[in-house]
């Protein structure tokens, strides 16, 4: 079989069109692949922010914590300290009354040991005689 000008024409135009089809097929691949690369970055970038943003969330919520454990530890040692100040105030208290109610009980001794003494002084005891009762017959 002879091979025509005309057809060796048309396969030619249709290597050209094949050619063309090919190079349009990749240069679409090539977008395509550098569209994937640049959204696979974009994604990348905003998963690292996130993740920057819940570690910064997390390291603040840490930090409060801690805060709130600091000051809960504080106030219990405020508390500590008040309850010993007003125990010690309460044992004074209690030592100064036992101290007074013992003064009183040693001057109301004192005193009816006085009152006693003045009274033996002042009222001598008498024997009296006792009464006869009538002999009955």
């Amino acid at each position: 079989m002879a091979v025509t000008k005309k057809q060796v024409s048309m396969n030619k135009s249709g290597n050209n069109a094949f050619e063309q089809i090919t190079a349009t097929a990749a240069d679409k691949a090539r977008e395509t692949k550098e569209q994937a690369a640049l959204a696979a970055a974009i994604a990348e970038t905003k998963a690292t922010k996130v993740k920057e943003a819940a570690n910064a969330k997390v390291s603040e919520a840490t930090l409060k914590a801690r805060e709130m454990k600091e000051q809960a530890e504080l106030a219990a040692a405020i508390a500590a300290i008040k309850a010993t100040e007003v125990k010690e105030a309460a044992d004074a208290k209690v030592n100064d009354l036992h101290d007074t109610a013992a003064q009183i009980a040693r001057e109301a001794h004192a005193k009816a040991e006085e009152l006693r003494a003045t009274a033996e002084r002042k009222v001598p005891i008498r024997r009296r005689p006792l009464k006869r009762r009538p002999k009955s017959s």
